[in-house]
């Protein structure tokens, strides 16, 4: 077994500093135009961590109550999180419980009553072969970055690290040490990778290449890689979700800030990025509300219902 490199002292981690991408709503371009004011939706789909969830781990009143407003007259409300579902879940329930749910950035659905309940079971679920999985320790080992994997609803590491800290604070649950050597199969949901922003800026790109269509390498968050399935997203899950429901995408109002919520946005009747999102995401996506300190969701939502009289 190797042991990940550690980062600095400070562990080189960031998280977006509170109050950083303030702004009034008449600053920022792309708010609710008439198009979507236009618009009747009938699902609101959401991303948590820099969406509703702040990065000192707050989820507003406002937004909870927006949440809750919009879905009085049965429109549905299908939460997209790239978390585990046991990490999700607390925050969901805060939000009114969903109607849908997708976690790992898609590689597990789950549906009506089973997106409700803690025990729940997914109709849809996607791991990493166990191929892939191998190919992985050893890219992630020779990294010499920070690394764990998910398996099921627990996550596990080979060496303590300031990585190991830093994403134990973000997701509320402690992982588990373990020589992967030592286990006879990988079940992986995904890999994911915690070092400083530049660091995994430069091995991105030669793990994408490394990797070619065997997995899909995607950006998560400050600080955060992701390794899951290929055909994994969080756009593929809520297609999936949506065909069980006898609706289409024209039907949803997404909002997201990093780059595993950008197919969604733009796949969604109505996107909408958070201005504290990358400056690719926010461009791509065009329209852009508040950032997530200044409770964006719940501020467009406010607007949108108020302007249709739908208090």
């Amino acid at each position: 077994m190797r042991r990940a490199v550690r980062a600095g002292a400070s562990g080189g981690f960031t998280r977006r500093a509170p109050g950083r991408y303030s702004r009034r709503m008449s600053d920022i371009n792309g708010i609710i135009d008439a198009a979507a004011l236009a618009r009747d939706f009938r699902v609101l789909a959401l991303d948590l961590d820099g969406t509703v969830i702040t990065g000192d781990y707050r989820l507003s009143d406002r937004v909870v109550s927006a949440v809750a407003r919009f879905r009085e007259g049965g429109r549905l409300f299908f939460v997209a999180s790239g978390r585990a579902r046991i990490s999700s879940f607390p925050w969901v329930e805060k939000l009114g419980g969903a109607d849908g749910l997708s976690a790992f950035n898609g590689a597990s659905v789950w549906d009506g009553p089973a997106a409700r309940e803690r025990d729940g079971a997914p109709f849809l679920r996607v791991g990493l072969s166990e191929c892939v999985a191998r190919e992985l320790l050893a890219l992630a080992r020779r990294s010499g970055l920070d690394f764990h994997a998910w398996s099921g609803e627990k996550w596990y590491y080979e060496a303590r690290t300031p990585g190991v800290d830093f994403y134990e604070a973000r997701s509320g649950l402690p992982g588990g040490v373990v020589d992967f050597d030592e286990v006879d199969e990988l079940r992986w949901s995904k890999l994911m990778f915690v070092a400083p922003e530049d660091a995994l800026a430069e091995f991105a790109p030669r793990l994408r290449e490394t990797l070619g269509e065997k997995a899909l390498v995607v950006s998560t968050g400050v600080s955060m890689l992701e390794v899951v399935p290929p055909g994994v997203s969080k756009a593929a899950a809520l297609d999936a979700w949506l065909l069980r429901r006898g609706l289409g995408r024209e039907d949803v109002l997404a909002f997201g800030d990093a780059e595993n919520d950008l197919d969604m946005l733009l796949a969604a009747g109505v996107g909408v990025a958070m201005a504290n999102g990358p400056e690719a995401v926010r461009s791509a996506v065009g329209r852009v509300c508040p950032s997530v300190e200044d409770d964006g969701v719940a501020a467009w939502l406010e607007e949108w219902l108020d302007a249709r009289g739908k208090a």
